[in-house]
């Protein structure tokens, strides 16, 4: 305390600052320079001093760490988001959503679930010619607390899933998107396929159409629409399929050959004859008798019907017949059918595939041969129906039907394995969705 008093007044309780004398002035400023000399080397509030300076930048740190370690724990939240994300995806594209509908589901369903719609950013891709892969990336800015009054940068959180797309290979495929049976399976007729599926592209209720006394089996029925019958089959996968994405037509991209200026007329058959017939162009009907081989190469048949009749023996190895003009396979049962279409690797044009009608044959094909008849290869009718009828049957390696429509019936009795994959063409139906990364 600095107190203004009388120089001659005695107060032994306070020092005295005495104005007005020499020796008095002197003393004080002795005095307050002690003072000042003091508090400078006395060290004890210095850690009270940089406490109160660091604290905010320790107080922020803190803030800033507890935030980005918030971050992390969205950043693996979203990594199950995203492969949530994918496999939806995946299923929608299987049911035939198209790209678009599929984003905005998705999307609706991240907003609804709390992820700001302003920064969310949803990016899909699905398998094409060249990938099997159907991918998932989703961004989001989160908001910024304590962070934000230390630094003013974006933060991005990131995730992305991979999947791939695997389906079952089919052994009968039928296209018509619309067709009530489009694959039809009645009367007493019996359908066994080993190592692949029965699928339809046809949207109807009855896409694939099971009745009578007739029985299925195969791995798994996989249809655009629903299934008729469902009793009549025996399945291994845990539930058959409906409603999925149509299964590509696996040889839509293949141009059929161009028929040449001069066409031959096949021999002219009877009963008890021996025929070699060579590959080439044909444009007036077959009608099959006798023992006839088929030398290896492609037929073109414009316009021309294949008629084997009962009794008649037929064999061909390295086979293609190309079917042009509303030409007509029809088989009668009785007959004894060995023909099997070029392998894989072969010299020849159009490995895998047995008979090959054109995107606009516009026709009817009636196939019926006996109990050891093979066709092996595919039997490709874009426009055409095929019909296995009559009393007898087939046991082939690998006969692969794609066609308009495809009926069996009758007493029909229709085998075939596809364990080995005969050809280079890929009939792999809608996919199930796995994630690989």
């Amino acid at each position: 305390m600095l107190k203004l008093c009388d120089p001659h007044e005695r107060d032994d309780k306070h020092p005295r600052l005495t104005l007005g004398h020499k020796g008095s002035i002197a003393t004080a400023e002795r005095m307050g320079l002690g003072l000042l000399r003091h508090f400078v080397r006395d060290d004890r509030g210095h850690v009270a001093v940089i406490g109160a300076l660091a604290l905010p930048i320790l107080i922020g740190g803190i803030a800033f760490g507890t935030e980005a370690g918030d971050w992390l724990v969205e950043k693996t939240k979203l990594s199950f988001v995203a492969d949530a994300t994918v496999l939806s995806a995946g299923q929608l594209y299987n049911r035939g959503k198209t790209e678009a509908q599929i984003a905005t589901i998705l999307r609706a369903k991240l907003v609804a679930d709390g992820y700001p719609d302003a920064s969310l950013a949803l990016n899909l891709t699905y398998p094409d010619a060249a990938s099997d892969q159907i991918t998932a990336e989703i961004s989001y800015s989160p908001d910024k607390y304590f962070a934000q009054a230390i630094w003013d940068g974006a933060v991005v959180i990131r995730a992305r899933t991979v999947a791939v797309m695997e389906g079952d290979e089919a052994c009968v495929l039928a296209l018509n998107p619309t067709a009530s049976g489009a694959v039809t399976v009645g009367g007493s007729a019996t359908m066994s396929l080993t190592g692949c599926v029965v699928a339809s592209n046809s949207s109807s209720t009855s896409s694939v159409y099971m009745g009578g006394s007739s029985t299925l089996t195969t791995e798994c029925i996989i249809s655009s629409g629903g299934i008729n019958g469902e009793a009549h089959a025996t399945t291994q996968c845990q539930k058959n399929r409906t409603y999925r994405r149509p299964t590509p037509d696996p040889f839509a991209d293949l141009t059929q050959p161009a028929t040449p200026g001069h066409c031959h007329n096949p021999p002219n058959f009877n009963p008890t004859g021996t025929y070699s017939v060579s590959a080439g162009c044909y444009d007036h009907d077959f009608d099959v008798k006798g023992t006839v081989t088929f030398g290896s190469g492609v037929y073109i048949l414009d316009g021309a019907d294949l008629k084997i009749n009962s009794s008649a023996i037929v064999t061909g190895t390295d086979v293609t017949f190309v079917l042009k003009n509303g030409a007509e396979l029809n088989f009668n049962g009785g007959a004894t059918i060995n023909l099997t279409a070029p392998e894989a690797g072969s010299a020849e044009p159009y490995p895998g595939i047995l008979f090959w009608g054109s995107d606009t044959n516009n026709a009817s094909h009636k196939i019926n041969g006996d109990a050891s008849s093979v066709f092996a290869g595919a039997i490709y009718m874009p426009d055409d129906a095929v019909e296995f009828t009559g009393s007898s049957g087939m046991d082939s390696a690998c006969t692969r039907v794609v066609a308009d429509t495809i009926t069996l019936s009758g007493n029909t009795g229709f085998e075939t394995d596809c364990s080995d994959e005969l050809g280079a063409y890929d009939l792999s139906t809608a996919q199930t969705v796995i994630i690989v990364e």
